[in-house]
């Protein structure tokens, strides 16, 4: 019993450091895009090392690796308890097991440009578009970012007060109706948005498509 008091006694008290911090809101961006509660437990799970262990970097918790031998697939995950204050702050600023789009965004003090560009980063679509001009066949840039509505015109008005994009409309896809986007298109504004979240894979990416007019 004294054990598991000093163990929440010392989480307790570097949650109170944790919570100043841009680090906070990179983690607030992983349980607002993922996670759920079971058995009593906020889990995060994922098939990528990389993410989970990222999360679990900044809460300072353990990875844990699992499998479901009927489908032939791994996956890692990280728990932490419901007493825990990194939960009891998510649920207090608006955290809901369930549908991440369907997540308002976080309420409270919190760094809105560390949350975003972690947002982002945890999940975006980039690819070309193909139309057809009076020139010819064209391709754009598609960048398309997923999210709640709510969230989705935060980082909206965030974009268009920061680096000057343009206000996009939130859309509903077409195939899962609870899934919404923005969708960005502009060469200049995708190049801007990719740089500014450091999505580097991405950019680089982007820099190898072939845009524009095409023969």
């Amino acid at each position: 019993m004294r054990k598991l008091l000093a163990v929440e006694k010392s989480e307790r008290e570097w949650f109170v450091d944790f919570r100043k911090t841009a680090e906070f809101a990179e983690a607030l961006a992983f349980v607002w895009r993922n996670g759920h509660i079971s058995s009593g437990s906020f889990i995060l799970s994922d098939d990528s090392f990389e993410y989970i262990n990222r999360f679990a970097t900044l809460v300072n918790t353990t990875v844990r690796s699992n499998s479901d031998r009927t489908l032939n697939i791994g996956y890692w995950y990280c728990s932490l308890g419901m007493n825990h204050p990194f939960i009891k702050e998510i649920i207090k600023m608006g955290w809901k097991s369930g549908s991440r789009y369907e997540r308002d965004y976080p309420q409270g003090d919190l760094n809105d440009t560390a949350f975003i560009k972690a947002y982002i980063n945890i999940r975006h679509d980039l690819s070309r578009k193909k139309s057809n001009g009076r020139r010819g066949t064209y391709f754009a840039p598609r960048l398309r970012i997923y999210g709640s509505e709510q969230v989705l015109r935060r980082i909206n008005q965030h974009f268009h007060e920061i680096i000057g994009t343009k206000i996009k409309s939130v859309q509903l896809e077409s195939k899962k109706k609870n899934i919404k986007t923005i969708n960005y298109q502009s060469v200049e504004e995708v190049q801007k948005i990719l740089e500014y979240v450091g999505a580097f894979e991405s950019l680089e990416r982007f820099y190898a498509f072939e845009l524009g007019y095409q023969e």
